[in-house]
């Protein structure tokens, strides 16, 4: 059975790392504030970070759970309801596309990264569906009502976290441009 507790906790802690050292942070303090300062650009970042207690509020109500290889993680065009967190495990985006006898994969996610952005930001629908890849994988799941609650009680860690998840699909773009030129 899935620990989770043990699950939630490996989701913050894989958030937090990503925002401290990988490519949040350099999102953050990156290519739009390449004018300022040394002693700025780190201030930025310690503005923009998210604090345990912070992250804490964040996962209220987050439920965990394991699925098989090729389990279904997200429906495309359904209602996702919150984020989604890979804990464990590789899952890949596809859509379908008319007139094509298989699947277009769109995108592979791993440990980590989180599900349903676009849906989240834009408050619609995700485009495409989600499968597990590996032989299994834990997701967490951030409910968009405790999410709302939060930024509602707490302004600051919604900006916070809005800019995280800016900065992500900004990351995400950048990579994706690089790849492609």
């Amino acid at each position: 059975s899935l620990d989770q507790e043990a699950a939630i906790e490996k989701a913050k802690k894989h958030l937090m790392d990503a925002c401290m050292e990988g490519s949040f942070k350099e999102g953050l303090i990156g290519e739009s504030f390449k004018h300022v300062t040394a002693s700025n650009k780190a201030g930025a970042a310690h503005m923009n970070a998210l604090s345990r207690e912070e992250w804490d509020l964040l996962f209220r109500g987050a439920t965990a759970r394991r699925l098989p290889r090729n389990g279904r993680a997200v429906v495309s065009n359904r209602k996702l309801d919150g984020l989604l967190v890979v804990v464990k495990g590789v899952l890949r985006a596809q859509v379908d596309v008319p007139g094509r006898p298989q699947a277009l994969v769109v995108g592979r996610l791993s440990v980590g990264e989180l599900l349903g952005t676009n849906a989240f930001i834009l408050g619609s629908f995700p485009w495409a569906a989600v499968f597990v890849e590996s032989d299994g994988a834990e997701l967490v799941r951030l409910p968009a009502r405790e999410l709302f609650a939060t930024f509602a009680e707490h302004p600051i860690i919604a900006g916070k976290f809005y800019c995280l998840l800016a900065t992500s699909q900004a990351d995400k773009l950048r990579i994706f441009n690089s790849q492609t030129s």
